[in-house]
């Protein structure tokens, strides 16, 4: 089972590196990219594989809405850009520049791996609570 561990972010500071690295830390036995957002231009993202992805989702046929932001409101484009560049593999774990891993990731992988569970994800709620 071939599985990436990818950290997403828009920008690189020490406090961002410090939370790739415990990410990484986190799940050794995978391919470690960092999947950059460089919309607005390079960045410099030493000692680690960089997956580059843009707002320019034209490829994928996907909508630019809104313009400007459709990467904000569109979080899972960049897994598009991800799948893309690295096409041959069965699991792509996911982590972002505002999220502390504090914990081995790897039993949660092995139990979705031995389960076949395709996603695991956070607990999805509606945004507001109904009322006008």
């Amino acid at each position: 089972m071939k599985y990436i561990a990818a950290f997403r972010t828009y920008a690189w500071d020490d406090g961002i590196a410090e939370l790739a690295r415990r990410f990484f830390a986190a799940i050794p036995s995978a391919r470690q990219v960092v999947l950059v957002d460089e919309t607005r231009g390079p960045i410099n993202i030493p000692g680690y594989e960089k997956v580059l992805y843009t707002e320019d989702t034209e490829c994928f046929g996907l909508p630019n809405h809104p313009a400007g932001q459709s990467l904000w409101f569109n979080v899972d484009y960049s897994l598009y850009f991800l799948q893309c560049a690295l096409p041959d593999f069965d699991y792509y774990l996911l982590s972002e520049s505002d999220l502390a891993v504090n914990l081995s990731v790897e039993p949660i992988v092995r139990f979705a791996i031995d389960r076949s569970i395709d996603l695991i994800a956070h607990q999805i709620e509606r945004s507001t609570d109904g009322r006008s």
